[in-house]
């Protein structure tokens, strides 16, 4: 979740990027809502019964009163980017919008994965988000005739499949590339997270201790998860079928592990704080199809010294007191420049 920031790219003008993701995102969100009573929202109300002691003779109306006030909790809960401050802040930062991968691969016009983060292999993170992504029956192979953009009157799903997908990767030396011509980096999504336990360093310090909080403009048409969709590196299986629309919040308790269930009745049944966590499959992530800028798409910055910096040697030590300074400084010309309340946190 934490990718660092990026400039703009090459892709920063042609295909109609938000088109895509906008066709995307309206068709995913109406099929998700069009079978909400049968397969997401009864099912919800008998798992709240079966779980919550309270509610296991209660009436049809208290366990409906329990789910609603469930989703309003989810749905107020800040969304959330975490960071680590030293990787942001220790140079000034100039950048005006945070970008995914994908984008971030691009040169000259070509996107270019590598294998140069361990932790994120190109070949398995295209995997997992694809199946996180496209639904089973979505078209994502090219048409015939490549058409750029959105044809008129575009039917959604598959024109957007059409720029959305990589294909399959061509691999040459350490650098993959997509074989979809029609692909656009920009169509893909920025990962970020409901910190619906009210967390005190957000959603998961394993991203970082520091956090952007996003404009609630981006909710609406985000698309949820219960727990970390990278989670195949972990031999756990996630896929299209698993998203959640924001009007079904309170249903992402049925697409969680069985802690993660409790830390969400916890938090937003009985409207308790929690405590940080480094577990990913604790998240509630929210996949954003939207560009990012941080004036306007930033709400919030909240820094925190807990995370160490990178040492040339590759060992990693906590800020000294002059690293620290710089680091607020720059942070504060970063809030500054974009309209951002700053806070430093413990």
């Amino acid at each position: 979740m934490s990718n660092p920031a990026s400039s703009s790219s090459p892709w920063q003008s042609g295909s109609k990027a938000r088109a895509v993701q906008h066709a995307f995102t309206n068709a995913r969100i109406r099929d998700i809502n069009a079978r909400a009573i049968t397969t997401l929202f009864n099912p919800t109300l008998a798992l709240l019964k079966a779980s919550v002691p309270a509610l296991r003779k209660a009436s049809p109306e208290k366990v409906q009163a329990v789910y609603f006030h469930l989703t309003e909790r989810l749905q107020a809960a800040e969304l959330t980017i975490n960071l680590k401050a030293p990787s942001w802040f220790m140079q000034p930062n100039n950048y005006d919008s945070y970008t995914q991968m994908y984008e971030r691969a691009v040169k000259a016009g070509v996107m270019k994965l590598t294998d140069s983060d361990p932790m994120n292999p190109a070949a398995i993170r295209v995997k997992a988000d694809d199946q996180a992504t496209f639904p089973a029956n979505m078209p994502t192979t090219p048409s015939a005739a490549p058409r750029r953009g959105l044809s008129p009157g575009a039917r959604g799903l598959g024109d957007a499949g059409q720029k959305m997908s990589i294909g399959t990767l061509n691999q040459s030396g350490g650098e993959y590339t997509a074989s979809n011509a029609q692909f656009d980096p920009r169509t893909r999504q920025i990962f970020a997270a409901l910190n619906y336990g009210r967390r005190p360093h957000g959603s998961c310090i394993d991203y970082g201790h520091s956090y952007l909080v996003l404009n609630d403009k981006f909710k609406r048409d985000a698309l949820y998860f219960g727990g970390d969709t990278f989670g195949v590196l972990m031999g756990k299986s996630v896929s299209a079928a698993d998203q959640i629309s924001y009007d079904l919040l309170g249903a992402i308790l049925l697409k969680a592990n069985p802690r993660l269930q409790q830390d969400r009745i916890q938090s937003c049944v009985n409207d308790g704080s929690l405590g940080d966590s480094t577990d990913p499959s604790l998240l509630l992530e929210a996949h954003l199809f939207e560009a990012l800028k941080f004036s306007g798409g930033a709400a919030a910055l909240n820094i925190s010294a807990k995370d160490p910096v990178l040492q040339a040697d590759g060992t990693k030590k906590t800020p000294t007191g002059a690293q620290w300074q710089t680091i607020q400084t720059n942070a504060r010309a970063f809030a500054g420049k974009h309209g951002l309340k700053l806070t430093f946190i413990e």
